[in-house]
């Protein structure tokens, strides 16, 4: 069996001792072709008009375009609208008694009671709030009876390794706060708190972090 490619269309003819057999099917909106064969070359191409073939040549036609294929299988439903997000979302505190954050102190909190929990959500937000009585946040009563202030040195989403007192590389499923050092402290309750959100609203894994490169910015 020999092959012939035909220049400026797609079909691929089988020659055999018999005859010729088109491998692409027909498509209406196709120009279609016709030439002969004679000593596995095309002889006298025409597009869109029958080739009379002389003695000893076979007459072929095809299409530009083949048949189509067959459906490909069903991708993954992608992730959900805006408007199904935050639904799993949790807001967690952990509480610090008196003498609570004292100058350049670190307090944080995570989003699930083990790290396997924890990283399945992000924090979006978060925060620390003095003078609370542990009962969690947020708390009016606690806003209008706190009369302490405490300057705040850092606020981020993170969580701390303690045995490096730095936060963890690409962890972002908890709130780090890190009061100023050298502030004039008394000592008061805190509650630091963070809002957080599960993974699957973002795609399944927490969001890229990017420095912000713009001169505006």
């Amino acid at each position: 069996m020999r092959k012939i490619i035909v220049p400026a269309a797609v079909a691929v003819l089988a020659l055999t001792g018999t005859g010729i057999a088109l491998a692409s099917g027909s498509a209406a909106s196709s120009p279609s072709y016709s030439a002969c064969i004679k000593s596995g070359s095309l002889v006298d191409v025409k597009v869109s008009a029958k080739t009379w073939c002389p003695r000893h040549t076979t007459a072929i036609e095809w299409n530009q375009q083949g048949p189509a294929g067959e459906r490909g299988a069903t991708g993954p439903q992608g992730p959900t609208g805006p408007a199904a997000s935050m639904t799993g979302a949790v807001l967690r505190y952990n509480y610090y008694p008196s003498p609570g954050i004292q100058p350049g102190g670190i307090a944080t909190v995570e989003c699930g009671d083990s790290d396997a929990v924890s990283e399945t959500y992000t924090a979006i937000s978060g925060g620390v709030e003095l003078g609370t009585d542990g009962n969690g946040f947020p708390d009016p009563a606690d806003l209008a009876s706190a009369s302490q202030s405490i300057p705040l040195a850092a606020s981020f989403p993170g969580v701390m390794d303690w045995n490096t007192n730095s936060p963890v590389q690409g962890r972002l499923d908890g709130w780090i706060v890190q009061a100023q050092v050298g502030y004039d402290a008394s000592d008061t309750s805190a509650t630091v708190w963070a809002l957080c959100v599960p993974n699957a609203d973002f795609g399944g894994s927490a969001p890229a972090v990017q420095q912000d490169n713009n001169p505006n910015g």
